[in-house]
């Protein structure tokens, strides 16, 4: 490798143990392996008390399968709380859930 190759792989290194430093965000719950038929809509209705639910579409695995993810802001902590242990599954299908 090169000096520049060096230095981008340790500015990426850098970057990484920043982020795994940084403190979980409380107001905010991280969601993935939603299959692809959930909706935002969905999502809502499943917590009601979001402020706020952002979808993304991803292509995972050999077979390119459509997942989804979702971060979901609550307006307290309390809300995102109980929000966390809600759900295990949703559409039948089981997810992760933890904080952003």
């Amino acid at each position: 490798p090169t000096a520049t190759q060096n230095k981008q792989k340790s500015a990426s290194e850098t970057i990484k143990q920043e982020n795994s430093n940084k403190p979980l965000d409380k107001l905010r719950l991280y969601i993935n392996s939603i299959k692809e038929s959930i909706t935002v809509s969905d999502m809502k209705a499943l917590y009601p008390k979001a402020k706020f639910v952002k979808m993304q579409k991803r292509k995972v695995g050999p077979n390119h399968k459509i997942m989804q993810l979702a971060f979901i802001t609550f307006d307290n902590e309390s809300d995102c709380a109980n929000a966390l242990k809600a759900y295990t599954t949703i559409g039948g299908e089981k997810v992760n859930v933890s904080y952003a």
